[in-house]
């Protein structure tokens, strides 16, 4: 019998903290990742671009193995799909949005809550929709902040440059805020620059969520076997594995394939 696998989908290389998470929750399965080097970011992108440029990686990844599920592994094309999402495969297809807010909501004192994200992700309202869904009541505090996605592809996370960033698009952050949403798998990048900006505020990514949710819904059966485990990493543009991140997932994963 063969073992599992699922394709993982992204903008760039920020979805890799997911395919991270993925990897450390669940061993035993194949997982197969592509980033949109060429094409990011996806924020400033049209929804209908977006859907056409998953669509395409969705393809490309077909053509490599026979997956039994995708991970949408970017806010801003999740936010893209919104509820017809589930119909680009005839698998299982999960985004990464209804994890992080369902997370939000477990881990707010105060439901206070502050999303950053991309512009499109921001602008789509997924995640708000995504918590009204659970019937509490909250308040939610959206900013778009459209430089993150750029100063993590080019390596600066760590630099000045970010804490700038940072500093400029939460300057307004309500003080009774307690938990924030990154709301764009590129964001944990950025987490210990906005932990020194906000040491008391609960951070909340959709990677350790939706790694979670895969790990329940894809536990062993006996049905598969797990005995040839592969991974592989595929980006549009060879560029991208020039970035810390990458090496550092390479260096301490077993990859077959890494092109």
């Amino acid at each position: 019998m063969q073992s599992i696998n699922i394709g993982v989908l992204d903008s760039g290389i920020g979805g890799l903290t997911v395919f991270r998470a993925l990897l450390a929750e669940a061993p035993h399965i194949n997982f197969h990742y592509i980033g949109d080097t060429a094409r990011v970011p996806y924020g400033s992108k049209s929804p209908e671009s977006i859907r056409s440029y998953i669509t395409e990686l969705k393809l490309m990844l077909e053509a490599r193995s026979q997956l039994d599920a995708l991970i949408i592994a970017c806010n801003s094309a999740t936010a893209a799909f919104g509820d017809t999402l589930t119909q680009l495969a005839q698998y299982p297809v999960l985004g990464v949005i209804r994890p992080g807010a369902e997370r939000a909501l477990q881990v707010s004192q105060s439901k206070n809550i502050a999303l950053i994200g991309t512009t499109q992700t921001i602008r789509s309202g997924a995640y708000r929709r995504a918590l009204e869904h659970h019937g509490y009541e909250f308040k939610l505090w959206e900013k778009a902040c459209p430089l993150f996605v750029p100063l993590i592809e080019e390596g600066l996370e760590s630099h000045s440059l970010s804490t700038s960033a940072i500093r400029h698009y939460l300057a307004e952050l309500p003080e009774l805020t307690d938990t924030m949403i990154l709301g764009c798998t590129h964001y944990p990048l950025l987490l210990s620059q906005l932990q020194q900006a906000f040491p008391q505020m609960t951070f909340v990514d959709s990677a350790s969520a939706i790694a979670a949710d895969v790990k329940t819904r894809f536990s062993k059966s006996p049905q598969k076997t797990y005995k040839s485990v592969r991974h592989s990493i595929h980006f549009t543009d060879k560029a991208a594995f020039e970035h810390r991140l990458v090496q550092n997932i390479i260096s301490n994963h077993p990859l077959d394939v890494i092109e």
